[in-house]
């Protein structure tokens, strides 16, 4: 008995359909009889060849194997709409890691009113560092180039009490100070116009009591900034109404 018969015959078994034997090519003389064990040993023999034999006897084509499943990629992250560009740092770095820009004293520049974020940033570095022995309202005068008749009446110690009191505590404690350039964001939560809009800016601030030590403080102020006559000015604190 060849192996090809044997072949055959297991796979028309194993369609359940013993009489089809002939159907398939085979004769119909039944080998010799053979042990439950032997059969056992024959069908597990046959088992992985099954299939192709079957295919065989029925003359259909094997299935071709499906397609490869296409690599699983995780998605971009995608960034929020409303998230800005530019963020804030949440507090003060230490003394030494703080890098100190020169307080601006000239004119202010076109370039540094076209934009609320550019305003904020220059009001702030106009104003941020001080030193105690100079005279009253230097250093808010550096600022009002940048700000509105409005917000400069909030603003100028001669007329401002908040402002005065400031500078009060800044000569009794002998005090100066130097500041690292602002970084400024336009509110994201807040409603802006094509003529205004909230600015948040911040500044780190190393003030130094004369014969002391060093102490970082980071300056935060929330300002609205308008677009007046082509140039953005500084007005008044968000929470002064």
């Amino acid at each position: 008995m060849s192996l090809g018969w044997i072949l055959r015959a297991a796979a028309c078994l194993l369609r359940g359909r013993p009489a089809a034997v002939g159907a398939c090519g085979l004769s119909t003389v039944a080998p010799a009889r053979r042990s439950s064990a032997a059969t056992i040993t024959a069908k597990v023999l046959v088992a992985p060849v099954a299939v192709a034999a079957l295919a065989a006897c029925s003359g259909a084509p094997s299935p071709a194997p499906p397609p490869p499943s296409p690599p699983v990629s995780s998605p971009a992250p995608s960034s929020s709409a409303g998230t800005p560009a530019t963020t804030l740092s949440s507090g003060p770095p230490s003394v030494g890691s703080v890098v100190v820009a020169p307080a601006p004293t000239g004119p202010v520049t076109a370039a540094q009113l076209g934009s609320p974020e550019a305003a904020a940033s220059t009001w702030l570095s106009r104003w941020c560092a001080f030193d105690w022995r100079t005279p009253l309202g230097t250093r808010e005068n550096l600022a009002h180039p940048v700000m509105t008749e409005r917000g400069w009446l909030g603003f100028d110690p001669l007329t401002s009490p908040a402002s005065a009191k400031a500078w009060a505590a800044i000569v009794a404690g002998r005090q100066s100070a130097v500041c690292s350039a602002p970084v400024a964001l336009v509110s994201p939560e807040a409603p802006r116009s094509q003529t205004g809009a909230y600015v948040i800016v911040t500044a780190n601030r190393v003030n130094t009591p004369e014969g002391g030590t060093p102490v970082v403080e980071q300056v935060r102020q929330t300002r609205q900034v308008l677009f007046r006559e082509g140039r953005w000015l500084v007005d008044i604190a968000a929470d002064a109404g």
